[in-house]
């Protein structure tokens, strides 16, 4: 269940953004009876689990009549609420890569009301890093696209240099420019860019411990 991951102690040492993101799933009643892996399953575009997954290197292990198979988070989420599962197919594991020295992460998620539970958009940032200086970078964004997106321009900006608030502001732009922003009731993808370009501001800033408005 989502609140076991949130309260796992070893989660928490390991992997303290997947334990952030997990205790704020939707609401009380869904992280005590939800999973992870159903969660993926269901690939609902405004949800938590998948961009937080995808910027820690998930790999999903699926187990059928064919034998076992290990995707990549990227090629298990095929499009809205649209899998590589095949039939039959079940999710058996999720693997994560051993935290590597240095490493780092935020998941920030951005709600229209606080009564809402699902975000309009969310920003996942895992980070190997040297205080301010950025050794390499895995950004994922959620919720305002199809399936959630690694941003590999803005990963490569940020690699190998000291992170400041221009370069923060530098990276959330090519962030808002490359995504692939849905247009729907909940918001119009202009709208999406503008929160997504903020969010992604905000999280690299604080992680990298600079100042940002």
């Amino acid at each position: 269940m989502h609140a076991e991951v949130a309260r796992s102690p070893i989660v928490q040492a390991h992997y303290p953004m997947l334990a952030s993101m997990a205790s704020r799933v939707a609401n009380p009643q869904v992280r005590n009876q939800g999973t992870i892996g159903g969660n993926l399953c269901y690939a609902d575009p405004a949800t938590d689990p998948p961009g937080c997954l995808m910027a820690l290197g998930a790999q999903i292990v699926l187990s059928g009549p064919g034998g076992e198979r290990v995707l990549p988070i990227e090629d298990f989420l095929v499009d809205y609420y649209v899998t590589a599962l095949t039939p039959g197919e079940i999710v058996t594991e999720i693997r994560l890569p051993a935290p590597a020295a240095g490493a780092d992460g935020r998941y920030a998620r951005f709600l229209r009301t606080a009564a809402e539970h699902r975000p309009l958009a969310s920003v996942a940032l895992s980070v190997r890093r040297e205080g301010a200086f950025c050794v390499d970078a895995r950004l994922t964004v959620g919720a305002s696209t199809p399936i959630p997106a690694r941003l590999p321009r803005a990963e490569a900006l940020l690699a190998g240099k000291t992170v400041t608030a221009d370069l923060a502001a530098e990276a959330a732009e090519i962030v808002a420019a490359d995504i692939n922003a849905v247009s729907d009731m909940r918001g119009t993808d202009d709208f999406r860019r503008h929160i997504v370009r903020t969010v992604a501001r905000r999280t690299i800033a604080e992680l990298f411990g600079v100042a940002a408005d």
